[in-house]
Order: structure tokens, then sequence, then C-alpha cells
């Protein structure tokens, strides 16, 4: 069934909410396993605009019920990120290091992210997206990435790419349904992960025939 809600950009008052269903949402993975206060200041810098947005679905009472983070370049957005060079993430990566010091290792092995990633001149990149567990095969997922990729046709990104897990294989058949195609894969985390590639603009024309053909007689 069909989840009412509007989408809108999001900002850094934004973050908990955001933390709170990617935890939710990517239970077991590394970053959620850093906790919630890791989680909502790495919220609030992805969000803050610039090389990177995000963009979530609110439910008409405000509450926000799923969210996609992307960005033109994620190299920059690693490089914002560093804690050498970013105050509250260096503290926060502090804390949850003094709490968990055996994540050091996943957190050294996530510097080379962008490296293993790479797909020629495609930068541009669908970061995370999650949805609450309770209003999940309700539509939400593909309207996130219908603004999203609006907001790459906006900005004049030709194609923009995703990494999933090899074993997710229900997120591979969403991205499939969404227009993404397989371009490379890597290992990380001791884990095998391909990347997608999808055309922003071919997404929103089929999103359009698709609505066509829904309103047809």
């Amino acid at each position: 069934m069909a989840v009412t809600g509007t989408t809108r950009l999001l900002g850094p008052s934004d973050a908990r909410a955001a933390a709170t269903i990617d935890a939710e949402a990517r239970a077991g993975d590394f970053l959620p396993s850093l906790g919630g206060d890791f989680l909502e200041v790495l919220y609030s810098q992805l969000l803050r605009g610039g090389s990177s947005w995000g963009h979530g679905m609110s439910a008409p009472s405000g509450e926000l019920l799923g969210f996609v983070v992307g960005s033109i370049d994620s190299e920059l957005v690693f490089q914002d990120l560093s804690p050498a060079r970013n105050a509250p993430m260096f503290v926060a990566t502090a804390r949850a290091l003094l709490k968990k010091p055996a994540a050091i290792v996943r957190m050294v092995e996530s510097l080379f992210y962008t490296s293993r990633e790479s797909v020629g001149d495609v930068k541009a990149e669908l970061i995370v997206i999650g949805t609450r567990h309770d209003v999940r095969g309700g539509g939400i997922g593909g309207r996130l990435v219908e603004a999203l990729a609006a907001e790459f046709v906006q900005r004049g990104i030709p194609r923009y790419r995703v990494t999933v897990k090899e074993k997710n294989e229900a997120a591979l058949r969403f991205y499939a349904r969404h227009g993404f195609e397989p371009a490379s894969q890597f290992r990380l985390y001791g884990e095998g992960w391909r990347v997608l590639v999808a055309d922003p603009a071919a997404q929103l024309a089929a999103t359009g025939a698709r609505a066509a053909r829904a309103e047809s007689p």
C-alpha cells in the first residue's frame, strides 16, 4: 500500500531522525555499529549542503519516514568528513573508538572506500538510502530515488553510482527496477560489493512513462 507523505530537502536538524532510521535499516553494518551519537554527527555534516545533501519523505505529522543522501563527488565528501579536517567528526570518531577500539581497523579501511568503488568519470553518488521499518514497501524508496535523480539532472550530472553488498539481493532488485546497471565489483570489510550506475534523466523519463500508463483509461 502506497504511503502518503511529502518529499523535501533535509538539513542538519534532521540528523537525529536520519541516524535513527539508518541504525535500524542497516543494523549490523559498520557505521551503525559505531553508535547513534556518531551517526548523528555524521548526518549533521552530510546534510549541510554543498557537495552532499539529503532528501527526505515526511508524514503529514512531520515525522521523517525515509531519506536519501547524494553527492556530486563522494571523494570530496570523504575529504570533508576526514577527522583531520572536520572537528565535529574528530570528536565523534574519537569517542566511538574509545568505546570500540577494534573498529579502528575498519575505520582505516574505510579511508580507501572511494578508490575501490571507482568507475571512471562517474563521481556523483547515492551515498545512502533508508526507510523506517514500519513503512517499507510503500513506495518511499522509489520516490526518494526520483527526488535524487531530479536533483542530479538539475545540477547537470549525467550519471551517478551506488554501492551495494553482493549478498543484499533485495537491494540489488530494487536498484535494477529503478534503472541502475552493474558497473564494477570490489571487496571491503571482507565482503563483496557491486557498483551500479544510473542515468538520472532516463530514470525520470521512465517514472513519467509509468505515471502516464497508470493514468491512461
